[in-house]
């Protein structure tokens, strides 16, 4: 009799760890970002880093060609890692995981990273897209972004809440006589026929919104005390 009634607590029990489990339903995709992925996110994500390379032409009708490298620790793989970016599907190129393309899956402006291409650990994501500009501010003259509060991700794919911190490594490639500033010091620059390129140094740590550059031909820089 003993032996009856361990057995059916053993059952009961596994029902319920079954049930319990059969319940776990996948993070919801749908515009902005709600309380339950940011709280995901937070939990699973570290060690974010941004590489960035934006190749600006003369003329503000052209559209900006852009890479990004996206480099994270995953805590945990337990559900399809989501990735903001307010643009249409035809903007993101190309998407590669940990050295693997991928096809573009993409719904309510979230780019949907399937677990099976992440892995508990370091991890790789590849971007080439065209940045949308609906936070760039370009004009004749010049561009710069403002991306508070929440408008990152209506230029490049990221994790767009700002208690995701994250290092900035900046590229630009502009006309050779436009001027460039962003959130870091230049470390080098090249020149190639009518362009010039700009590699920033990695930034500090700091959330998407506070991510910024600005470039045009007609920037004046003075030092201040």
């Amino acid at each position: 009799m003993k032996l009856a009634a361990k057995n059916f607590l053993f059952i009961a029990l596994a029902f319920v760890d079954l049930k319990s489990s059969s319940q776990v339903a996948a993070i919801k995709i749908e515009k902005g970002v709600s309380q339950t992925l940011a709280s995901y996110r937070k939990t699973v994500l570290s060690n974010v880093e941004y590489h960035l390379d934006f190749k600006i032409p003369a003329s503000r009708i052209g559209s900006i060609a852009a890479n990004e490298t996206l480099l994270f620790n995953l805590a945990k793989n337990i559900d399809p890692l989501q990735l903001d970016f307010k643009e249409k599907k035809d903007h993101l190129l190309q998407i590669a995981v940990n050295g693997n393309n991928i096809p573009v899956s993409f719904r309510d402006e979230h780019i949907i990273i399937n677990t099976k291409y992440l892995a508990p650990g370091a991890n790789k994501i590849n971007i080439n897209f065209i940045a949308g500009e609906l936070s760039l501010n370009r004009n004749n003259d010049f561009l710069y972004t403002l991306l508070v509060p929440d408008r990152a991700r209506t230029v490049f794919p990221c994790f767009d809440q700002p208690n995701i911190k994250a290092k900035f490594s900046l590229q630009l490639t502009v006309p050779k006589q436009w001027k460039v500033l962003g959130n870091a010091a230049i470390h080098f620059q090249s020149d190639s026929g009518e362009l010039r390129n700009y590699i920033f140094n990695q930034s500090d740590v700091f959330s998407t919104y506070l991510f910024s550059f600005v470039a045009g031909p007609t920037l004046i820089f003075t030092k201040t005390c």
